[in-house]
């Protein structure tokens, strides 16, 4: 009896240039830990590695690689930037804001 064959793990697809800047944005010691975590994922995959394989190695669940491996096949290395409009939104409108920092 033969055991359970799942289905054929397809590579992410990266240039070359993509892959240096990846590997760049990996090694440098001033990038951020979150951009590192999402360079990983897509290095990973672009190495043939499962999407399980790549949760487990970068600490994430599978979700996180998906999404980031979506990201990254649509957009490129921009796919990796965190979305504009993410986090609370000011409290304090910028035109009184600067207002106060100007009577100040």
């Amino acid at each position: 009896m033969l055991g359970f064959m799942g289905r054929p793990i397809e590579p992410l697809i990266v240039s070359a240039e993509q892959r240096q800047e990846l590997e760049r944005i990996v090694n440098a010691p001033s990038s951020e830990q979150r951009l590192v975590r999402r360079a990983r994922i897509v290095l990973l995959r672009a190495e043939g590695r499962s999407q399980v394989e790549t949760a487990t190695a970068v600490d994430v669940n599978r979700p996180v690689v998906i999404r980031w491996e979506r990201s990254f096949a649509k957009l490129g290395m921009a796919g990796l930037e965190e979305a504009a409009g993410r986090g609370r939104k000011p409290s304090i409108p910028n035109a009184k804001r600067e207002k106060v920092l100007v009577q100040a």
